[in-house]
């Protein structure tokens, strides 16, 4: 799966049928443009609610979201808000999970040129198509690819929200065990590089990144990110998680979605 996207996409974004399309997303902070496969695919609260290609017309949000009777609305390249924002609503009310909103939050909060980190990419997939099938891993998923910018360092950033979120799989020890595996493998630490890199350059050339960034990374880190909404529930993740993590090299960063100010 490529992450560039082909000259002939990049045109119709800019400067064909897509431009106004573009605009809109641009200033929408609830919305986000992830490149997958040579595709824009846009993204609200963590639901596919748009894809673009060169070549084929767009591909709307799935049948799967909508109520019963409900109606699927159609895309105007002349006034796109319309369509964007009924997709919206409409994946809103198909689900309401906390995490998706804390997700893209932290994504558009932290791309700008004052924030420590600046996330380039949400869902991340590790491409195993070209690697035969003996020798590839458990798929899984990035929440959030960043840099951070003191070190240069891509950051891996898994999304817990509360307790019930990091056992079993999928938990903390899940992803960690998973990553782990990914990250001692060098093709996949190249491609990676190669991706965010490719990424970044595309999202610069469509004004969704408006300042360099240094794409010579340096390392490779793992760090979770733990929002919660109790004081109980951040203690218990500080003595059964974060401790352990910290031996490891692994940062914890915290979230109170009760917005309390201390």
């Amino acid at each position: 799966m490529s992450r560039k996207l082909s000259a002939g996409l990049i045109d119709r974004l800019l400067k064909a049928d897509y431009k106004k399309l573009l605009n809109v997303i641009r200033k929408d902070q609830e919305l986000s443009l992830e490149i997958r496969d040579k595709q824009a695919i846009v993204y609200h609260h963590k639901k596919k609610i748009l894809t673009l290609c060169e070549s084929k017309e767009a591909v709307l949000l799935s049948d799967g979201y909508l109520r019963e009777n409900q109606v699927k609305p159609t895309l105007d390249l002349n006034n796109p808000s319309k369509y964007l924002n009924a997709a919206k609503e409409i994946v809103r009310s198909h689900s309401k999970q906390m995490e998706f909103m804390v997700q893209q939050n932290i994504a558009k909060s932290n791309q700008t040129i004052e924030s420590k980190y600046f996330v380039v990419d949400m869902e991340y997939a590790f491409e195993q198509n070209m690697i035969a099938a003996a020798d590839r891993l458990p798929k899984t998923r990035v929440d959030l690819v960043a840099i951070e910018k003191e070190t240069n360092n891509i950051i891996l950033f898994e999304l817990k929200y509360g307790l019930d979120a990091c056992c079993g799989n999928s938990g903390v020890d899940d992803h960690y065990e998973k990553i782990e595996k990914f990250l001692a493998r060098e093709d996949f630490c190249a491609q990676l590089k190669s991706d965010i890199a490719n990424i970044i350059s595309d999202k610069n050339r469509l004004g969704l990144i408006k300042f360099p960034i240094n794409k010579a990374f340096e390392d490779i880190k793992m760090k979770y990110i733990f929002a919660y909404n109790s004081d109980k529930d951040l203690e218990k993740y500080r003595n059964e998680y974060a401790y352990k993590y910290a031996e490891k090299g692994i940062e914890t960063l915290y979230i109170d979605t009760r917005y309390i100010l201390k």
